[in-house]
């Protein structure tokens, strides 16, 4: 009993320390996703010399189609395009997203470890991810066109089945800006499946 206390305590320091005989597997480079995403926001007017400040509140149902690149183990450029589904104000919606993904503890992807002349692999896991980018929307009416720009901050987490499949889960706070008397802040929550290779 005392060799297999000993014997899973020094597999838990191996994995979770990735101790000098262990070491994280090289993540694969690139990820393709599909993602459903759920956005509210508010669009509002500053007043001027002839006009009251103006608000309005919109709701977005739309799909998402991007790709990841990690140029090192715990940081990636992504890129996405938006495609609506659903909105409810009258008007054709189009934009485009691009930024970084940072993960700061662990990218999900398996810890290769040498313990007791052997080599041990464990599953693919979870990884807890910070993202900030730029962020394009362009709202086309029957009468006149509205493009926003601005930032775009959130933060998610990936859940590896295995080496080639991923679930995503993001939310994401948008600040964006088309003129000078018109901003538009939205909260966006979005849910991915992807692909890595």
């Amino acid at each position: 009993m005392k060799r297999q206390l000993i014997l899973i305590l020094s597999l838990w320091l191996s994995f979770s320390a990735q101790a000098e005989t262990g070491h994280q597997k090289e993540r694969r480079r690139f990820n393709l996703f599909a993602e459903l995403n759920y956005n509210t926001n508010s669009i509002k007017t500053k007043a001027t010399n002839s006009t009251l400040d103006a608000s309005t509140t919109s709701t977005i149902i739309s799909s998402k189609l991007g790709g990841d690149f990690f140029f090192t183990r715990d940081i990636a450029l992504t890129a996405s395009l938006l495609f609506p589904l659903s909105t409810s104000i009258d008007a054709e919606i189009t934009g485009f997203d691009f930024g970084g993904r940072y993960f700061p503890f662990s990218n999900g992807y398996q810890i290769e470890a040498e313990l007791l002349d052997s080599s041990i692999e464990s599953a693919p896991g979870g990884a807890i991810f910070f993202y900030g980018g730029f962020s394009n929307r362009t709202y086309q009416f029957s009468n006149t066109s509205l493009t926003f720009q601005g930032v775009e901050l959130g933060t998610g987490y990936d859940l590896h089945f295995n080496q080639n499949y991923f679930f995503r889960g993001q939310l994401n706070l948008q600040q964006l800006k088309n003129t000078s008397s018109r901003t538009m802040t939205g909260l966006a929550a979005g849910f991915s499946l992807g692909f890595s290779f």
